[in-house]
């Protein structure tokens, strides 16, 4: 037994060859290592149907080291599962006899007299104190030293009574028992915790008020529940083979994975959201309205993880599944944009969108969210390339936004504004555009080009279709003119009407539709 050298090489059971190091533990001939010590023996010498001599070897480990060596080689075996948690020491020499008879009497074999022990020194019996006050304040009930002994010497402890003092010897086999508060925990198992009487523990912790992050999350979760969306929860770790398109960065592996699909730490909730509906619609769910709350994780500075709050949706199918009057309504891009546009406003913030380039989701009918001017998410139609099932519906839709952001940004705090004293003027505009102009174009040549009388402008109408040329559709828009001091007039309103459709046309190929 011995300690391998820094860089030795063996090949263990599972015919793979594995690295040592210097904190590993081996078991030597006296050319090299036959076996990692606690962990698995080496193939060559492993037994064969030909093999006549057995050398049986038997040994305590520390659990500690072995577990060290265990996960260094990323090895778990029987072995190692057994010597992480503690054998028993004494049990040694009774397994070795226990394993010679039986390869006696099974095996045909004969065993040679004598056995080689190498425990010079055999550790005392260990001595843990126990006060009979602190135990009775922990369990919460008034025990006699005598009851906490006889609670021990059911558990063929040696318990020596010195007053109110107990002094346990532990045997060999309870490695768990450690110090005061293992025996403590004992005793209130055997007397029973249905015995022990329920009541509050007096508690001078002050109360802690919440992070904004951890509110706006609260808030954030009770609205689209009240909207009604389910929560998800997934994992989060991800498979190593999750496609490039859905990771935002290149992940961060873990050194000991569960298995393949659990091997990489997820760098955003997009893969586990698309996962999700995709199981629940190939199990016949068709109408859903999915969210998910988690954390993501990046590679910071150092090599060291940089966590995230992110919120991620998704939806396909009927929007009011419940609703018998609306049931035909469905699931939309619009509707993902009210809910993300919702969800700014319980933050205080006013959520603006911008035509998105997100590979995970369909290229023409995507937006990128922005709060404050920075990009904040993303949210669109999943893209066509993921729908690997003919039973996957192609409407689909994503949408993923940090929270953190959102929480982090200034709030903007509602102002008020006295009830207007005059009428307003209102005007609306059916334009005919071609397919590539926004409606965000449109809308920032009308505030630029109407003046300061303008109070309000939206689209209320989109049309493309029979009687519009293929290539161009109509958007109509409401605009709202308001003075503070006087009641507008005609002349006050036209010029300005006037200016925004010349602008329009010379800038965006744009016309006033006649029908």
């Amino acid at each position: 037994m011995r300690r391998a050298k820094h860089g030795e090489m063996i090949r263990s059971l599972d015919g793979i060859d594995r690295k040592l190091t210097t904190e590993m533990l081996v078991i030597a001939d006296a050319a090299q290592p036959v076996a990692i010590a606690g962990v698995m023996g080496g193939f060559n010498t492993m037994v064969t149907e030909t093999t006549t001599n057995i050398l049986l070897e038997g040994a305590f480990f520390d659990p500690i080291s072995i577990r060290r060596t265990s996960k260094a080689l990323g090895l778990m075996s029987d072995s190692s599962y057994r010597f992480e948690r503690g054998t028993n020491i004494d049990n040694v020499p009774i397994a070795l006899n226990e394993a010679a008879r039986l390869l006696g009497e099974i095996a045909g074999g004969t065993a040679v007299a004598g056995i080689v022990d190498a425990y010079p020194a055999p550790a005392p019996l260990k001595r843990v104190m126990l006060r009979t006050r602190r135990a009775c304040r922990l369990i919460g009930v008034d025990l006699k030293p005598q009851q906490l002994e006889t609670l021990l010497l059911r558990l063929k402890f040696e318990v020596t009574r010195e007053g109110e003092t107990l002094w346990v010897g532990v045997p060999p086999y309870r490695h768990d028992i450690e110090q005061e508060a293992d025996l403590i925990e004992e005793c209130a198992r055997l007397f029973g915790y249905n015995n022990i009487p329920a009541k509050l523990p007096a508690t001078s912790a002050p109360p802690r008020l919440e992070t904004p992050i951890q509110s706006l999350v609260k808030r954030v979760r009770d609205h689209l529940t009240s909207l009604g969306l389910h929560e998800t929860m997934t994992y989060s770790f991800i498979p190593a083979a999750t496609p490039a398109e859905l990771a935002e960065c290149e992940p961060l592996k873990l050194q000991n994975p569960l298995s393949e699909e659990l091997a990489v730490m997820r760098t955003g909730l997009m893969a586990g959201m698309i996962d999700a509906v995709r199981r629940n619609v190939l199990a016949d769910e068709y109408d859903l309205q999915l969210f998910e709350m988690g954390r993501v994780f990046h590679r910071g500075a150092g090599g060291m993880s940089q966590e995230s709050d992110r919120l991620c949706i998704g939806l396909c199918g009927s929007a009011n599944m419940r609703d018998w009057h609306r049931s035909r309504e469905t699931n939309d891009i619009f509707r993902l944009k009210g809910l993300i546009a919702s969800i700014g406003r319980l933050a205080g913030q006013t959520v603006q969108f911008k035509a998105g380039t997100s590979p995970a989701l369909h290229p023409s009918n995507q937006f990128q969210i922005l709060v404050s001017g920075k990009a904040a998410g993303h949210l669109g139609q999943v893209n066509p390339t993921w729908l690997d099932n003919r039973k996957l519906p192609r409407e689909m839709f994503f949408a993923e936004l940090d929270i953190g952001l959102l929480a982090d940004a200034p709030r903007q705090m509602p102002r008020f504004r006295a009830i207007p004293e005059f009428p307003a003027v209102r005007r609306d505009l059916a334009v005919l555009l071609p397919l590539t102009v926004r409606h965000d174009d449109v809308i920032g040549i009308v505030k630029s080009e109407a003046g300061p009388l303008l109070e309000d402008v939206r689209l209320f109408d989109v049309y493309q279709g029979k009687g519009l040329d293929p290539d161009r559709r109509s958007l109509a828009f409401s605009l709202t003119f308001r003075s503070p001091e006087r009641t507008l007039t005609e002349e006050d309103v036209q010029p300005r009407i006037d200016a925004v459709v010349a602008k329009i046309a010379t800038e965006l190929d744009g016309r006033l539709r006649d029908k």
